[in-house]
């Protein structure tokens, strides 16, 4: 197959100056613009990225490629921008690591904007300022074996998309050799919400805990690069492992600490997980999900993956909540555990 080059006409890759070759590093990338004509934005990078114009998704990218290439994104914006500045944030995951999902190659991302007369805000000058996202927990169990990192964000001190200090950001000359056009459609991103709140009830601790140990949990395969179990920020499993679920027909959206409700969709569906919290008081939001119930509750390491995100929230906040990678599943149980 012959794939068609692509360009940019002023940007360059950038990263975090010191965290190149980093695990699991999340970055965010902020720039602002002016509303112009027919505005596009256009960009590539590695591993994963989503973008927020004034705090609103509107994409997620790039399209797969092979190892060693970057498919570029060429993305209408006008509609999202209004009158004045406008806020661009960009999420990029960094993963670094062997697995079946991407290919384990340096972070980077590249970007400028063009209205139909000029290219501006390139990546690699002055426009963009680069930040450790630091409310995304680095040191985290893996997925699975054939996918990356689990999803912990700590929202307990800085709110999602605040940032402190800029850092250092390094520059890549190198990328254009690489960059291939997208060649696929853009997805719409339409939201599909859940059926039925189906059961829930209360969490209480278990005197036989379920110890998550698949196959793969302590490979020592050189190719198989994760965090070994003394170096980890948090673990999801071990948060769960000692609680068990007691369905006891709750079906309301008001949940306690130390209570759960378990939602349906239509049916098993893939995509980023949403989900829109006021947090009363603070508390730790571990969500589990599935293809199937087992004896009438979701088992989270049904398939040898830890089906586990959590949110750890600050209260008096209302949050709305966007996972950084698309999961598949039927039901989902949300479970406050204070």
């Amino acid at each position: 197959m012959v794939f068609e080059r692509d360009s940019f006409k002023k940007a360059k890759g950038i990263w975090l100056k010191e965290h190149e070759a980093e695990l699991n590093r999340t970055v965010l990338f902020h720039t602002s613009i002016s509303k112009g004509n027919n505005t596009i934005m256009h960009m590539a990078g590695q591993s994963t990225y989503q973008v927020y114009i004034n705090g609103e998704f509107v994409h997620f990218g790039p399209s797969r490629a092979s190892h060693g290439f970057y498919r570029v994104d060429h993305l209408p914006i006008e509609k999202y921008l209004k009158n004045g500045k406008n806020e661009i944030t960009v999420l990029v995951s960094g993963y670094h690591c062997h697995n079946f999902y991407l290919p384990s190659e340096l972070a980077f991302f590249v970007a400028e904007f063009s209205d139909g007369e000029k290219y501006f805000n390139a990546t690699g000058g002055s426009a963009w300022q680069g930040y450790l996202y630091g409310q995304k927990i680095q040191k985290v169990e893996r997925y699975a074996f054939q996918r990356p990192f689990t999803e912990v964000y700590d929202f307990t001190s800085l709110s999602p998309f605040e940032f402190t200090l800029p850092c250092e950001v390094k520059v890549y000359d190198n990328i254009d050799d690489c960059l291939i056009k997208r060649e696929v459609s853009y997805p719409d991103f339409p939201y599909e919400s859940y059926k039925a709140i189906i059961d829930g009830g209360k969490t209480q601790k278990t005197d036989t805990p379920r110890v998550f140990s698949p196959w793969w949990w302590d490979a020592k395969s050189k190719e198989f690069t994760h965090f070994p179990a003394s170096e980890l920020e948090f673990s999801s499993t071990k948060l769960l492992e000692d609680i068990k679920l007691e369905n006891a027909g709750k079906t309301d959206l008001k949940i306690a600490n130390g209570e759960f409700i378990t939602a349906e969709m239509n049916q098993n569906t893939t995509g980023l997980v949403k989900i829109e919290v006021e947090a009363k008081a603070d508390t730790t939001l571990a969500i589990i999900f599935d293809e199937l119930l087992t004896n009438g509750y979701v088992d989270s390491a049904r398939m040898e993956c830890v089906n586990i995100l959590v949110f750890k929230l600050k209260g008096g906040k209302k949050y709305s909540l966007i996972t950084a990678e698309p999961y598949t599943f039927k039901y989902a149980s949300i479970i406050s555990l204070g």
